[in-house]
């Protein structure tokens, strides 16, 4: 697939929920290939999932913004974020398969970056301990602030001289 610069974003809609469920499940695809269910059990099983996260990032982020990533004008994946007084929470941003090590989530991030700048917001998010996305986090210059154990909580600062 030839990288392309045209990216934008959405609302999602009900009528994403399908789309957004396939990329959901495509970050739990290590994980379930290391069960023995058949696949009709992985997926009631993931969408299961899907929709208590979905529950809870609705209950506790009512006004977060969810949005569909577009890459060429197709689908590429889903942006969680929730603004606050004086910070930004990254809820989750994850992109299909086909979509990832292409630069995506980079600029994505980055253009948050930029808006975080200009509107001098702290960005937080939690990630978990063996995700590989702790890496890109880190290369783009967030500091771990605390581990409970599972989740580590990142920030990006702004007014750090580093950032």
């Amino acid at each position: 697939m030839k990288q392309s610069q045209i990216l934008a974003q959405r609302p999602a809609t009900p009528d994403d929920e399908a789309f957004l469920f396939e990329v959901y499940a495509s970050t739990r695809a290590n994980e379930m290939s290391a069960v023995t269910w058949d696949v009709e059990q992985k997926v009631d099983f993931l969408h299961t999932e899907f929709l208590e996260q979905n529950t809870f990032f609705q209950a506790r982020f009512p006004d977060g913004k969810y949005v569909v990533l577009m890459q060429d004008g197709v689908r590429a994946g889903r942006l969680y974020v929730d603004y606050r007084e004086d910070e930004l929470w990254i809820l989750d941003i994850s992109l299909l398969p086909n979509y990832c090590g292409k630069g995506i989530g980079s600029r994505v991030i980055g253009a948050l970056m930029r808006h975080a700048r200009e509107e001098d917001l702290v960005i937080r998010l939690h990630v978990e301990h063996f995700n590989r996305a702790y890496h890109l986090w880190r290369r783009l210059g967030f500091s771990q602030i605390q581990n409970d154990g599972m989740y580590l909580l990142m920030e990006w600062n702004p007014n750090n001289v580093y950032a």
